[in-house]
């Protein structure tokens, strides 16, 4: 087995070329969430109003750091509830306490604040990020 070049994981390699797993492979090639279907209806018809919503100068170029870390962080979880053969995938049957677990996330941060610990910091922080982007995927859902 060979580590994945996206996620490093010991995995089998399924797309030779870019040397990726199943799971990364399916991701990049939006075969799981986020196709074009599910995203495409949020956008405006209008290009004045498309142009503001800045996506790439106002979230990816602002926060590049902790985009990474939260899709890591999304593949933790995903490796953490599910085997690495199975698509990276969002079951939100599991995640029923978002709400909660973010507060617990933040409250992670100021422990290893307080103890110095910079990695965990990091850590809660990847996941407190989730935690948010999950409850305003739900909140932004329920919307008519």
């Amino acid at each position: 087995m060979k580590a994945c070049n996206n996620c490093g994981g010991r995995v089998p390699i399924v797309n030779k070329v870019e040397k990726l797993c199943q799971l990364c492979d399916n991701h990049f090639r939006g075969e799981v969430l986020g196709t074009p279907d599910n995203i495409a209806p949020m956008f405006p018809d209008d290009p004045k109003e498309r142009k503001q919503i800045p996506i790439y100068s106002g979230v990816l170029k602002y926060f590049p750091k902790a985009i990474i870390a939260v899709a890591k962080q999304s593949m933790i979880g995903h490796l953490q509830h599910y085997s690495p053969d199975e698509p990276l995938h969002w079951d939100r049957s599991r995640s029923a306490d978002d709400r909660d677990a973010l507060v617990r996330h933040l409250m992670g941060i100021l422990e290893a604040e307080l103890s110095g610990d910079k990695k965990a910091m990091a850590e809660h922080a990847a996941a407190l990020a989730w935690r948010g982007l999950a409850v305003a995927e739900k909140v932004l859902d329920d919307l008519p």
